[in-house]
């Protein structure tokens, strides 16, 4: 499905041919750059095996928010004191953008999700666990050591959304611990170092009987992730403006989503970040942005904001003569743009991405499993396309080894999107693995491949099915 989109891009033309028979020697000597270059990364990984740690604390600090009314408070944090660059005055409204009008659940409701911030140009990320609520005992008590509502928020140097979200698991779960008892346990993890991407580390479990019991966290290798938000953020909005404001973020501009759902904001905004694999946003992500700090929203560098449409009025006029990208969720349209979001990305890119998105968008998945893998493939697919050929433009020179830009660029489908440098690795990402089957596939016959990669989706849907069904 995914690679039939992109089929109209696979035809090279005779000059094209030409030139690349003409570059053999240059390809020799990329190839012994290549392999140099995987002989140095392992090296590098051998002296660094004994050290997986990259920083001495697993996190900087960690704050318990509580909301009472609409009044937001830190009623602990750990450390007990701490240090100034880490005190954001404004982060309870962050925690909790809906504060003004919360309502405490009378089940048990919780959620995580992350955000960016810049604070004297130095870059921090935040990790936070909300709990709404909890059926209440016969006694009228909840089962937890921490007045409820609460956000447990982690600030780390660290960009792991998924080592993180795994931690603030582990600590929901000591939260029905006594609270001496509880918070023993969160001064101790902090004694323990961010592990590298791919290893793990090893923290204690109070949750046992026992305190000598250990469980293992793991920092995934690879950050590419599949959720259900693409499934979501496909829904609420058409297909075109998820590209364009997937264009937009590749050229680092300014994009601000609107919506009276706070969930929507979040869903939209993680998946179009997500969608950029394998690079990653490097600027100011803040999903749902609480009302006191919408002057973020006229910041002069770039963001990813997500705002309620409490503020819509207000913070249009604010932004009346600035250049950015503004979507409305709720109507499913673009309210203000650059007005070139269309020639971003080249068209017979663009017009794959879109076919195959639509095909997503409409196929029947009654799991919506194989939708959020589709989407992903999708701009997988595009960006392989687009710079799958980066490794052939390392050469060696004077013993040094050497990105060609310009040829880099001259075999670009595309223009304008700054390049990221690839994580380098003796173990190959997914989005590696995928310009293994690009250059695989320009050397076979396209109808034999086209069979070949039908059967391959056909069968991996069978088997989500199969698993769901056990």
């Amino acid at each position: 499905m995914i690679y039939g989109s992109f089929a109209p891009l696979r035809t090279v033309s005779k000059d094209n041919q030409d030139s690349k028979a003409g570059d053999g020697a240059e390809s020799d000597v990329s190839l012994k750059a290549i392999q140099a270059r995987i002989i140095y990364v392992k090296s590098m990984r051998q002296v660094s095996s004994n050290n997986i740690c990259i920083a001495p604390k697993l996190y900087e600090v960690l704050y318990v928010i509580n909301i009472s009314g609409a009044n937001l408070k830190f009623p602990h944090s750990f450390p007990l004191k701490v240090p100034e660059e880490y005190r954001f005055s404004l982060l309870p409204h962050i925690c909790f953008p809906d504060a003004e009008y919360f309502k405490t659940v009378s089940t048990y409701q919780s959620e995580t999700f992350h955000f960016t911030l810049f604070d004297k140009e130095e870059k921090m990320y935040g990790y936070c666990l909300r709990i709404m609520g909890w059926t209440k005992s016969n006694s009228g008590k909840h089962p937890l050591c921490v007045k409820l509502p609460v956000a447990i928020c982690i600030l780390s140097k660290f960009s792991a959304p998924s080592f993180y979200n795994k931690l603030l698991s582990e600590i929901e779960k000591h939260l029905a611990l006594p609270r001496e008892k509880c918070f023993k346990y969160i001064r101790a993890i902090q004694k323990f170092g961010v592990p590298n991407a791919g290893a793990n580390v090893s923290i204690p479990d109070y949750s046992e009987n026992s305190d000598e019991d250990r469980i293992i966290i793991s920092r995934p290798l690879d950050f590419h992730s599949v959720g259900c938000e693409l499934t979501r953020a496909l829904q609420l909005l058409d297909v075109d403006i998820l590209v364009k404001a997937v264009a937009s973020l590749l050229l680092e501009r300014k994009v601000l989503f609107f919506s009276s759902s706070p969930s929507n904001l979040y869903h939209c905004c993680k998946a179009i970040s997500s969608l950029l694999y394998p690079f990653k946003w490097p600027h100011m992500f803040i999903p749902v942005l609480p009302s006191c700090l919408t002057v973020h929203c006229c910041s002069e560098f770039p963001f990813l904001l997500g705002l309620s449409t409490n503020n819509y009025n207000s913070v249009l006029e604010l932004l009346a003569e600035s250049e950015l990208l503004i979507i409305n969720i709720d109507k499913g349209a673009i309210v203000k743009s650059y007005n070139d979001e269309d020639t971003i990305l080249p068209k017979k890119i663009q017009r794959a991405v879109i076919t195959a998105l639509n095909l997503a968008k409409n196929m029947t998945d009654p799991t919506e499993m194989l939708r959020d893998v589709m989407i992903s493939e999708a701009f997988v697919h595009m960006f392989v396309e687009m710079v799958g050929h980066y490794e052939n433009h390392f050469v060696v020179q004077n013993d040094k080894l050497v990105f060609q830009k310009e040829g880099f660029l001259k075999m670009l489908f595309f223009y304008s999107a700054d390049y990221r440098k690839i994580y380098q690795t003796n173990q190959r990402t997914f989005f590696e693995k995928r310009v293994d089957e690009y250059k695989w596939e320009l050397s076979h016959d396209g109808e034999s491949f086209s069979r070949r990669i039908e059967k391959t989706v056909r069968d991996f849907r069978e088997r989500i099915i199969q698993k769901l069904k056990i």
